[in-house]
């Protein structure tokens, strides 16, 4: 039997997940419900945080990993914008990543509940 090799489906997914734009098959919009739900979990800050790294992560000159950067942006303090961000890591609903490899740092942002559960999985 010829059985697929397991990297190459690997790296097939992981290219699936971080295209260009690092945020594949993320709606810009969420229902009511799942705002409802969300808020359950993150609370409303950490929804408008959501919905600000939603709407950044296509940019390349945004560091969404820079707090005090978010935090400017936002009119909140570093500290506020650190201590949601960490609550939406802990929820599942972003992670952030540094990745070096000979040399060149890669960024991942990955958004939403479902592509960090499978990024979580292959990882």
């Amino acid at each position: 039997m010829n059985y697929p090799n397991i990297m190459e489906s690997i790296t097939t997914f992981k290219k699936s997940i971080y295209t260009k734009s690092k945020t594949a098959d993320v709606r810009k919009r969420m229902t009511h419900r799942e705002r409802v739900d969300f808020v359950k979990e993150a609370g409303e800050i950490g929804l408008f945080l959501y919905e600000y790294y939603l709407d950044k992560a296509d940019s390349p000159v945004h560091n969404l990993l820079d707090d005090n950067r978010v935090a400017k942006a936002l009119g909140w303090t570093a500290r506020k914008t650190a201590y949601n961000r960490l609550a939406l890591e802990k929820a599942g609903w972003i992670r952030f990543t540094k990745q070096v490899h000979k040399g060149t740092t890669n960024l991942l942002f990955i958004l939403g509940k479902d592509k960090v559960s499978e990024y979580d999985y292959i990882q």
